[in-house]
């Protein structure tokens, strides 16, 4: 077929410079791929579809609920009305809250779009979420995993659940005007970034019995299902714990202290406010607490508690951290978690350079002046890290270059 384009030719009696018949002559052309382009997207746009838009309209009323509920929270926080302790457990509950809500909202529009789940699903949670213990600037560390319906495929399952967890992600991390959402992290799934957003459970219970490394069973010592299917949930549970448990020597002390080492090199902290990452900080705090009960897995009467706090008191009961050592580092937790909770409702990580509005906040909240809280966070982390090379294992640099 012979469009105008193709029979359009300059006259030789109207011949234009070459630049001006290059820029005449490319006007069809662009037309054309404009039109070709416009029509190819115009195919790929859905036409109003009821039950996509219910599903948006509820998300959407969700989101300002979450962000009454996050803000209220802030005030509560500013005004001495909750406490930091009552803070991580009230978020811990409506981050759950959110996810189970989101993830509904996402199985809805994908069953409407593919037809009925060819199994499923599971959202478990780890890190500051599955420990129970987020700030109003914590992230959500998650993990999706899937089984496949008895005698379905499993390739349609891996692209139907890889769909759902596509979805999540961009309902939970999706904020309009306001503050109201999470950024989510996925990198703790098997594989990292290489593997697949959701795992299949016969790939977890592989990956947990023949790849997991050391730092991997740290993270997972908090592992807590927080939506979808619980059975499936808790066979993730019991396959982390029976892992731990036949990795379960005295290696993995040197392991974790080599973690630690590489973490502080890779990663060093900011300055003296930084309660995370610095010597003696929350991380020492909470690598203690995963390798003592790495180290002890193998023994009947250990149960791997989320929760750092719950978990150093666990230890204490059965006879493995001492009275004095767990009463230091469950004190030094709670200061630390205290003053990054303020750091968060303030969004000031330097509190020292905060309001004097703000200092008086923060000395209600935290008992002290700022100048004594900082004072006390040095002699806490000294402390601290002290008892993570005596627990665990020297942290050298040396060792993780």
């Amino acid at each position: 077929m012979i469009t105008a384009s193709h029979r359009w030719v300059p006259a030789p009696a109207r011949r234009r410079p070459a630049a001006a018949i290059g820029a005449v002559s490319a006007r069809p052309i662009v037309h054309r791929w404009q039109q070709q382009i416009a029509a190819a997207f115009g195919e790929m746009v859905e036409p109003p579809d009821r039950v996509v838009a219910a599903c948006l309209a509820r998300a959407e009323a969700d989101r300002v609920r979450h962000f009454e509920v996050i803000g209220a929270l802030r005030q509560g926080l500013l005004n001495g009305a909750t406490t930091t302790l009552d803070a991580a457990r009230t978020l811990t509950e409506e981050a759950d809250r959110y996810v189970q809500a989101m993830l509904q909202i996402a199985l809805d529009e994908t069953t409407h779009k593919r037809g009925a789940p060819s199994g499923r699903f599971a959202v478990l949670g780890v890190g500051k979420l599955g420990g129970c213990e987020l700030s109003l600037s914590s992230d959500l560390d998650v993990i999706f995993v899937y089984e496949a319906l008895e005698g379905g495929y499993d390739v349609a399952a891996a692209d139907y659940f890889n769909r759902v967890s596509q979805r999540l992600i961009a309902l939970l991390s999706w904020a309009p005007a306001w503050r109201g959402s999470y950024d989510i992290d996925v990198r703790l799934r098997p594989h990292g970034e290489d593997g697949p957003l959701a795992t299949p459970l016969s790939g977890m219970l592989d990956y947990l019995d023949r790849e997991c490394w050391t730092w991997e069973f740290q993270a997972l010592t908090r592992l807590r299902p927080v939506a979808g299917d619980t059975d499936l949930a808790g066979k993730v549970q019991a396959a982390a714990l029976t892992a731990a448990r036949s990795r379960s020597t005295q290696d993995v002390l040197a392991q974790v202290a080599y973690m630690r080492a590489l973490m502080e090199q890779e990663r060093p902290a900011c300055d003296g406010w930084d309660v995370k990452l610095a010597p003696g900080g929350l991380v020492d705090v909470e690598f203690i607490a995963q390798a003592l009960q790495l180290r002890h897995a193998a023994d009947p009467n250990c149960v791997v508690i989320a929760n750092t706090g719950a978990a150093l008191a666990a230890l204490q009961t059965r006879g493995w951290l001492g009275r004095r050592d767990a009463a230091v580092l469950r004190g030094t937790w709670a200061l630390l978690s205290a003053v990054r909770q303020m750091q968060s409702a303030l969004g000031e990580r330097d509190l020292s350079k905060a309001s004097v509005d703000h200092k008086t906040v923060l000395s209600q909240a935290l008992g002290a002046p700022v100048g004594v809280v900082r004072s006390r966070l040095t002699g806490a982390r000294a402390r601290v890290r002290g008892l993570f090379e005596a627990l665990v294992g020297p942290v050298r640099l040396s060792d993780a270059a």
